[in-house]
């Protein structure tokens, strides 16, 4: 063990042995690892709060405000009855200059504020390392896509238009573009845990949560077989054939005509 602590043990002075300096208190607590002791503990703390907590604390800020512009962006266009575009709005209206000032440039300036986070951290970081780091790396990755696919939905709201009362149908109907933005919005506030764990008030339980998922994801797997195997023993044993007025007591609309279909019947019984 000595050998692991050879290069630290002038750290406070020079010391006869590496039992006598302070990195001997180290090895005498019984602790393989020296970051869990409180005294590495108390140092990381302290360097954290002097290097990089106050530039944490404002990506946390900037993310938090950017949630709040998708959420209302979000909100505006599935509660819109128009198509929304800006080439259909009138601007001689109080309630569309609300719309563009308070919804439109909101989000394109928090937009514009994580695409600069995300071109620095590139810059700054050797190689792709700021999307291939295994402790941020996965966050960023989820990061840049969702701010992708919320750039995406905004531009074709605001470009070609999406209603209730237009295009069902394609990519840019508005069945694809509900579905697109409601798990959008759900991956970018989860995302937010991500920048939650360095602080203490909240970070034990995101840990927790997260090893609790890592070890749940076995028992998920042989769940969904389960289901699977009953959702097609189910569609197997139900005719081809069926009338159209078997299903209009049906307020789900949900049926065991497919495969697919019966899975999701089956895991909502």
């Amino acid at each position: 063990q000595s050998s692991r602590y050879i290069a630290c043990k002038d750290i406070a002075g020079s010391f006869p042995s590496v039992e006598q300096s302070p990195v001997g208190a180290f090895l005498e607590c019984g602790c393989d690892d020296i970051f869990t002791t409180k005294v590495m503990r108390a140092v990381l703390d302290f360097k954290w709060e002097l290097f990089g907590g106050s530039k944490h604390r404002w990506r946390v800020l900037h993310y938090f405000l950017y949630i709040v512009a998708v959420t209302v962006t979000m909100w505006d266009m599935h509660n819109s009855t128009t198509s929304g575009k800006w080439e259909d709005m009138d601007f001689n209206d109080d309630s569309n200059v609300r719309t563009l000032v308070f919804v439109d440039i909101f989000f394109l300036l928090t937009t514009l504020t994580m695409i600069k986070n995300d071109l620095v951290g590139i810059w700054k970081s050797p190689g792709l390392e700021y999307f291939f780091s295994p402790s941020i790396g996965p966050w960023n990755i989820a990061c840049t896509l969702t701010m992708g696919l919320n750039l995406f939905v905004f531009l074709v709201k605001r470009l070609h238009g999406v209603s209730e009362l237009g295009d069902a149908d394609g990519l840019l109907g508005y069945k694809s573009m509900n579905t697109i933005c409601a798990w959008t919005t759900l991956v970018t506030w989860a995302n937010m845990i991500g920048l939650l764990r360095p602080f203490p008030a909240c970070g034990p339980f995101i840990n927790m949560v997260l090893v609790i998922t890592y070890q749940i994801i076995p028992f998920l797997g042989l769940f969904i077989l389960i289901l699977w195997s009953f959702g097609f023993a189910f569609y197997m044993s139900i005719p081809t054939l069926t009338n159209a007025t078997d299903f209009q007591n049906n307020p789900t609309q949900m049926s065991f005509e497919d495969p697919f279909s019966s899975f999701a019947v089956t895991f909502l019984m």
